[in-house]
């Protein structure tokens, strides 16, 4: 019997945790250009023009975290943003082709 069908069952398990570990990425990084720019005074807390637009467009769907709450809806909305809802092509518009 062939494992094909087990190895291809893995393989999307591991498709889908890696989606949600950039989703996390995503929330985390935004997350912390926030804090560096509270510390650093928003003026001096420069970003390249790439970055700040996935912050902007970020932070128009998943506010910031001020207090304890629950991620999940979150990470949902990440992984919604990175899949579906054009991130990519709104960083695209700023910067030119990444690919």
């Amino acid at each position: 019997n062939s494992m094909g069908s087990i190895s291809a069952q893995k393989a999307w398990r591991v498709l889908m945790n890696t989606r949600t570990v950039l989703a996390i990425e995503l929330l985390c990084s935004c997350q912390g250009l926030d804090f560096a720019r509270r510390i650093n005074g928003a003026a001096t807390m420069k970003a390249g023009r790439g970055v700040e637009a996935a912050y902007r467009f970020v932070r128009r769907r998943i506010s910031h975290m001020h207090q304890d709450r629950v991620l999940f809806v979150d990470i949902q909305k990440a992984i919604k943003l990175t899949l579906e809802s054009g991130l990519m092509s709104h960083v695209e518009d700023v910067v030119g082709p990444l690919a």
